[in-house]
């Protein structure tokens, strides 16, 4: 450890911490912890900020790279990734900006997913960026700790996506549990740009198949093409159907080794007034039904929920992803972000965890 914030009568601290030190690979991290309570979080600032680990209420929430630089530089899964300037897929990297406009120019953005299925970018630019440090502090009167992250995004930087925007991730640790700010500001001085941003946890749970999901607001499920959730394009039809099997009283299915396979889209169905926050929880039922349970603001409308790791990498655990759009949303538009010059975008969500 390298440096800390706090006292020595401190609840809250943040110190500097590296991965797999001594290697070619090694990643530079921060550590906020609640000294009191055990909880804390590991944000790997040298790998797009993301959060490896999180311990709340003596509960490890997530799955981790096991102190793998390597791995984590390699990113097989996009495991805790902040996923900006877009989320999920864009159908063959193709986008046209500004939407639906006759002038619009034709974007091309960099494959990155590519099979016998499908062919598209995915998941954004940010992941295994390094950011800087911007701020960090503990204020034990406010009860927390507190790390501020980022990168900018100079003009012309990334293919198919030219913007100038600068991203902040604020982690916030309270004994309530965690939240992430994910702040992102339209530098340039007179265009508008696209944007949606999401994050992409895998929840460590003894046994996929007897998790229980529950959402709090009513979600309809978002409608893909032929194939799926396994195969096909996983591009949205524009169509949706009810779905009712996160209502508490269901558990995924199938079995510990073969759990029912998901990699499905919701969207919050009620309006921001009658269900503003995003709430999903997830209950590990056989680990004591200790709950892991994800909240956000009314800035993430859609929701994303994949049970296909134990089968595809023998990995149990569901990766549960809040969105502020659609897949594919710089094309169909559902929850694209439209950032004017010099303006802000800002959201927030986060992690408690009851136990039984």
């Amino acid at each position: 450890i390298a440096c800390m914030v706090g006292s020595s009568s401190s609840t809250f601290t943040v110190t500097n911490g590296i991965m797999q030190e001594g290697t070619p690979d090694q990643l530079g991290t921060y550590v906020l912890t609640n000294d009191r309570t055990g909880d804390f979080a590991e944000v790997i600032w040298e790998s797009g900020g993301r959060l490896e680990q999180l311990n709340l209420n003596g509960h490890d929430v997530l799955i981790t790279h096991q102190d793998n630089a390597t791995m984590v530089r390699e990113n097989p899964h996009w495991r805790s990734c902040p996923l900006v300037p877009f989320a999920n897929r864009i159908r063959d990297g193709q986008y046209s900006w500004p939407l639906g406009q006759p002038d619009a120019t034709s974007y091309s953005l960099p494959l990155n997913e590519v099979s016998d299925d499908r062919s598209d970018a995915l998941h954004g630019f940010l992941c295994n960026k390094t950011l800087e440090l911007r701020a960090k502090s503990v204020d034990n009167e406010d009860d927390g700790a507190m790390v501020a992250i980022g990168y900018e995004f100079e003009p012309d930087s990334e293919i198919g996506y030219p913007f100038h925007i600068d991203v902040t991730l604020i982690y916030k640790l309270t004994s309530d549990g965690i939240t992430v700010t994910v702040r992102v500001v339209n530098k340039e001085d007179q265009i508008d740009v696209p944007l949606t941003i999401s994050w992409h946890p895998y929840l460590a749970v003894q046994d996929v198949s007897q998790a229980v999901i529950h959402s709090a607001c009513p979600l309809r499920h978002v409608m893909m093409g032929d194939g799926a959730p396994r195969h096909g394009d996983l591009i949205p039809t524009g169509n949706t159907e009810t779905w009712d099997d996160f209502d508490g009283t269901h558990q995924v299915g199938g079995n510990s080794t073969n759990p029912t396979y998901m990699d499905d889209e919701f969207r919050l169905t009620p309006s921001i007034h009658t269900c503003p926050n995003l709430e999903v929880a997830v209950t590990d039922v056989a680990a004591n039904n200790v709950t892991t349970v994800l909240f956000a603001d009314p800035q993430f409308r859609y929701l994303q929920i994949y049970t296909g790791a134990m089968e595809n990498w023998g990995e149990s655990s569901i990766a549960v992803e809040p969105m502020a759009g659609k897949a594919d949303a710089f094309n169909n538009g559902d929850g694209l972000q439209v950032l004017s010059a010099d303006t802000t975008f800002e959201g927030t969500f986060g992690f408690k965890v009851r136990q039984a």
